[in-house]
């Protein structure tokens, strides 16, 4: 099954099993202060699917930023390879031997970002012995990845913009909902209708700013990741490269 199709199907069932709960929840507790907490999470069955939709596009975004996450902690372990401890320095000669170690540890399902650095820069080093060459390969790769894992958090960003609006576009449905109870000659409900016309907003606004922290801390920590790469490669390859 497709990942992506995976979190969304996980986000739906998420999102719809909170939004029954609460629903079922502000039932159960009818006549209760407690009540309106549970119709402000969970409103109606009517308008009300407007916080469901917020719901799974919230859980979705979560999962897909906790994913990104762990595979940016896993990303570190990389940082810890023997291999590199194995040589002093590197000259034309013996950097063939240890492109061939990198691409052994990647055939045995090591896939750490830094290990195709150091093969793509050992390979070019090879076939140009120009150090200043190598280091431009480096930063062009060092970019490549970087805009992509970016380019892979549109969603998220997507989501962190289109949540207000959703909320916004139930308030006003709500509103409209309330105004056609007027009719009705009871001021109750118009005021409960009224009330509970921007408890959507509400949700929305206080969902997209925890979404928007923790969107920002891992662009925080994908910054310091993709840092210390470059000065990891820099210090342990590009600098022990010696001129034969």
């Amino acid at each position: 099954m497709n990942i992506r199709l995976y979190h969304m199907l996980l986000a739906v069932i998420i999102g719809f099993v909170f939004w029954q709960l609460m629903i079922i929840l502000s039932d159960v507790f009818v006549g209760t202060s407690i009540q309106r907490l549970f119709l402000l999470l969970g409103g109606s069955t009517g308008v009300g699917f407007l916080k469901l939709v917020i719901y799974i596009a919230f859980t979705y975004a979560i999962i897909d930023l906790s994913v990104k996450f762990k595979s940016t902690q896993h990303e570190h372990k990389g940082f810890h390879l023997e291999v590199l401890s194995a040589h002093e320095s590197f000259t034309h000669s013996n950097t063939a031997t240890f492109r061939d170690q990198i691409v052994s540890l990647e055939k045995r399902g090591n896939k750490w970002i830094v290990l195709e650095l150091l093969r793509k820069t050992s390979n070019h080093f090879l076939g140009s012995d120009n150090t200043s060459d190598t280091i431009r390969v480096l930063e062009m790769e060092l970019l490549n990845h970087k805009s992509r894992d970016e380019g892979q958090l549109e969603i998220a960003r997507y989501i962190i913009q289109a949540l207000p609006m959703v909320g916004f576009c139930a308030s006003i449905l709500e509103l409209s909902h309330s105004l056609t109870l007027i009719d009705s000659g009871s001021a109750k409900k118009v005021r409960e209708a009224m009330s509970g016309a921007f408890d959507t907003t509400l949700i929305s606004l206080a969902l997209t700013l925890f979404l928007m922290y923790f969107y920002h801390r891992h662009i925080e920590r994908m910054d310091d990741f993709y840092s210390k790469l470059s000065s990891f490669v820099m210090e342990n390859y590009i600098s022990k490269i010696k001129k034969t």
